[in-house]
């Protein structure tokens, strides 16, 4: 089950591997509807192209949505449109707003990337560039885009790195609509006309 990577479906796959040591109807029930999704979207699958290379960041955060009671943080890298990178998983530390969950997921988001971005800009020797992070939550923008520290200092001090990227010009932090926000598909369920707009989107 986990190794079921597609990314319409990862969200669903990874909260069944969770449930693998206390298994019941209603999960093999889940299992098949999956498969059945699979089987019946055979004809998408990644394109890689050669056009100018860009990169997108999208990520989403579900607040307290485990059974744990943590938030779930959802990302999807798309470089020339094709999604080469995309995960959710658990967020390790409670937040207490779905805005700072946001937070926790722009900051999870972006060290992915940076990393990503570093070792893209050694591999093919050029220099870095800004890359857009695309965040549907005001407060995680606002937070991240402001030098004004005061109202999150309870955060802990690893989560205002975002604010040096920023500074540094390697990312822009970008507010976007909810029914835009293609890592929705990596933390809750959407309704059949969203889901229908994203999986385009994701798949090129």
């Amino acid at each position: 089950m986990p190794y079921l990577i597609y990314l319409q479906v990862h969200a669903q796959t990874y909260e069944l591997a969770r449930q693998q040591a206390n298994l019941s109807e209603i999960h093999w029930e889940l299992v098949k509807k999956v498969l059945r999704y699979l089987a019946g979207t055979k004809n998408l699958g990644i394109v890689i192209g050669r056009d100018n290379s860009t990169f997108k960041v999208f990520l989403d955060a579900s607040f307290v949505s485990t059974v744990d009671r943590k938030s779930t943080s959802g990302c999807v890298i798309l470089h020339n449109s094709n999604p080469v990178y995309w995960k959710s998983r658990a967020q390790r530390i409670r937040s207490d707003s779905s805005g700072i969950s946001e937070y926790i997921a722009l900051y999870d988001a972006a060290k992915v990337a940076n990393g990503i971005l570093n070792f893209y800009s050694d591999l093919f020797e050029v220099n870095r560039f800004t890359v857009p992070i695309y965040c549907d939550a005001s407060t995680s923008v606002c937070m991240a885009n402001t030098l004004n520290t005061n109202s999150c200092k309870y955060i802990h001090v690893k989560y205002l790195y975002i604010k040096e990227y920023v500074n540094q010009g390697l990312f822009e932090i970008v507010k976007i609509g909810k029914d835009e926000q293609l890592a929705n598909l990596l933390t809750k369920p959407v309704t059949t006309d969203i889901f229908q707009t994203l999986v385009p989107r994701s798949m090129n």
